[in-house]
Order: C-alpha cells, then structure tokens, then sequence
C-alpha cells in the first residue's frame, strides 16, 4: 500500500474511532445500556490507531533519512 493511501485509510479508521467516541459519550449522557462500553472501545480503538500512525511516521521518516545517506555517500 502506498504513503497516500495508508494515510487516508489512518484517517478514516481515526474519524470513525472519533464517531465512535461521541456516541457512547451521547449513549452515556442518556444512561443507555453499554453506552460505557461503545465509549472505551472507541477511546482505545483512537489510542491504537495513533499509534500505529506514530509508528508509521517514525518508519518513514528513519526510511527517507537512511535514503538521503545512501545518496550522499555514492556522490
């Protein structure tokens, strides 16, 4: 999968986690059943994205600097 296209599915995956977040914070507020559940499922569904996210980027980042490297020695 290609730098674009991870990024847009990251995205996605974290704005339903935050959809998720607000419905059992609504479910909560009106004392429905799991309304609790939805609520921490969604938190730790945004705290595992992030950091597969954070991953991701520390990955690209160490991949493209090592890249700079191998060009600058070979010149």
């Amino acid at each position: 999968m290609n730098e674009k296209k991870t990024d847009q599915l990251l995205q996605t995956l974290l704005a339903g986690s935050a959809l998720i977040v607000l419905a059992g914070a609504i479910m909560q507020l009106q004392h429905y059943p799991y309304g609790e559940l939805i609520f921490v499922l969604g938190v730790a569904a945004w705290f595992i994205l992030t950091a597969i996210k954070v991953h991701i980027r520390r990955r690209r980042k160490r991949t493209n600097n090592q890249q700079v490297e191998n060009t600058n020695e070979r010149n």
